[in-house]
């Protein structure tokens, strides 16, 4: 009997903030007043492995989406310093990236800028979902 009250309950507050939303003319997403052919950002939260031995990060590209993250490890010392700036770790490390873009990094005792020796490059790709227009199911 709790369990159908509580149902119940919850059902009539659902119905109640609906209510209440349309009256503020706000609606979910893909629900009338937005246009379901516009992309729906959608941050990642995966997290990659770029593995460091002898003087090669493993693997040297990687392709992620917005909001993941990569963990740095090393087997010795290899200070990681970004070309611009934006990250560095001294030790292993996890850095989370969101912006889309090219990150390159390099090792600050064996590489440089520009993938001059130990080096690697993030590229950040947009995590979008598109919704489409005839069924309004994301895909």
């Amino acid at each position: 009997m709790r369990t159908l009250l509580a149902f119940v309950a919850g059902a009539s507050a659902l119905v109640a903030l609906s209510a209440f939303a349309t009256d503020q003319g706000v609606s979910a997403p893909g629900g009338a007043g937005r246009d379901a052919s516009a992309p729906i950002a959608v941050m990642g939260g995966t997290t990659h492995q770029v593995g460091i031995s002898g003087f090669t990060y493993t693997p040297n590209t990687l392709t992620i989406v917005s909001g993941d993250s990569v963990s740095f490890t090393a087997s010795s010392f290899h200070p990681l310093r970004s070309d611009d700036g934006s990250f560095s770790c001294d030790a292993n490390c996890t850095q989370t990236f969101n912006t889309a873009g090219e990150f390159r990094f390099y090792c600050n005792n064996h590489g440089g800028p520009g993938g001059t020796g130990m080096s690697g490059i993030i590229i950040v790709q947009a995590d979008t979902i598109f919704q489409d227009s005839f069924d309004g199911v994301a895909r």
